[in-house]
This record gives structure tokens, C-alpha cells and sequence, in this order.
């Protein structure tokens, strides 16, 4: 599956293939999503989102405002994106990113009762792998007051940048390159009581992640 937007400033940049979309979604934790309220201004929202099959998907409570708002046949967008360097070049001008950047169009729906802890599963697995069969089932009452949204991934755009420099001539200074991206996770609080201690596997989360640079090439290596 292929997206029917095009970029007009460096095309090239653009991959329109369905499979590069889903691995940055897959990849993803984060997403921003924009729309238009009730007074004609616009609102941008941070969310945790996963990718469920054809659909992007994000949890709030019921009682917000905004959720409510957009799951009444609003149009939205969605933004992912992932910084994976920072291209250090010779002159301001010529430093950058190289990054890929997504953005999801669409009305979002409200998942049905039926739906909502299959959802909330996918997302919670998702955001921490196996979390899912260390905590309790959702109750009644917690699932009445979670509202799930989904948006369906058919009209997106998706830009890509791996590029270096232009003024790479070994005679310039001062020097250029890149530096890897790297984010870190917060050590656990020793506050935490003694009954909340977290599986041993937590501490893979703990420092800076892997550095995937080296998994991909860019234009120039």
C-alpha cells in the first residue's frame, strides 16, 4: 500500500511505501495530534500511540474535553516522528537531522466496549513489551472511564533524511560529521515503596538505548 500525498520540495525525500511507514509507528512511542476545537483554534496534543494492524491508536480519559471533541467525526492529524542523529556541518546553514518524520490524516473513531481491552493491551505492550501479563486485568469501572481512539492509516505522508553536509571538502574547517541520538531513561525513584520493586528486566531500560544508527545507511557513507 502506497500514500497518494507527494511532497513538493525535495520529492526525494519522501518514501511512499506502507512497510516504511508501519516500521516507524512500530518504532514509535509518541505521536502529536493536531486538530481544530470549537472556537476555530488550533490545538496540538501529545499522546502515547501504537500501530494495531490499519489503524494508529491512543487512550485518555473520559472525561476529556479534547478526546471527546475528536471522536465526533473531526478531522485530525497526527505527527510521529524519530531523531536518530544530529548532522553536525561546517556552517549553521548546513547542519540538520537525519530523521524520519510521519503525518497520519483522518477522522478518528471511538472504540466500541468490546474493543477497549484488546486496545489498551496492544498500546500498554506496546509502549513497555510483556507489561501486559505482569499487571491484573482491567476492571469495569477502569475501562468505563478510558476513552480509546483509533485512526486509520490510509492517508499519510512520510519523510526521511539522511543526507550529510554539502561543504564535506576535507581542506574545510572547521570539521563536520555526526552525532548519534541518544535517549535516555529515568532511573527509578528510590522513593518507590518496597511493594512496588519492578521485574529485574526493568533495568534494560534503564541508561541510554541502543544507538541504531549503524543498522542504516545515508547518502555520502
Amino acid at each position: 500500500m502506497t500514500t497518494t500525498r507527494r511532497l513538493t520540495r525535495m520529492p526525494y525525500k519522501q518514501s511512499a511505501e506502507r512497510p516504511d511507514l508501519d516500521k516507524l509507528l512500530d518504532e514509535s512511542i509518541w505521536g502529536q495530534v493536531a486538530f481544530v476545537d470549537d472556537l476555530g483554534h488550533p490545538q496540538i496534543v501529545p499522546v502515547a500511540v501504537a500501530r494495531h494492524r490499519d489503524e494508529l491508536i491512543w487512550h485518555g480519559s473520559t472525561g476529556s474535553t479534547w478526546l471527546r471533541l475528536i471522536s465526533g467525526a473531526r478531522e485530525v492529524a497526527v505527527s510521529v516522528s524519530s531523531i536518530e542523529a544530529l548532522v553536525v556541518g561546517r556552517s549553521r546553514l548546513e547542519s540538520s537531522f537525519w530523521y524520519r518524520s510521519a503525518v497520519i490524516y483522518g477522522q478518528p473513531r471511538r472504540l466500541e466496549d468490546g474493543e477497549l481491552d484488546h486496545a489498551l493491551n496492544v498500546l500498554t505492550d506496546h509502549v513497555l513489551p510483556g507489561r501486559v501479563t505482569e499487571t491484573r486485568s482491567s476492571s469495569k469501572s477502569e475501562l468505563a472511564a478510558t476513552l480509546v481512539l483509533a485512526l486509520p492509516i490510509s492517508d499519510w505522508i512520510l519523510k526521511e533524511s539522511y543526507e550529510w553536509p554539502d561543504d564535506r571538502k576535507p581542506t574545510a574547517k572547521p570539521t563536520c560529521g555526526r552525532e548519534p541520538s541518544r535517549f535516555a531513561r529515568c532511573t527509578p525513584s528510590p522513593s518507590q515503596p518496597p511493594t512496588c520493586v519492578g521485574p529485574s528486566r526493568f533495568r534494560s531500560h534503564v541508561g541510554a538505548l541502543p544507538d541504531r544508527i549503524g543498522e542504516r545507511s545515508g547518502p555520502g557513507q
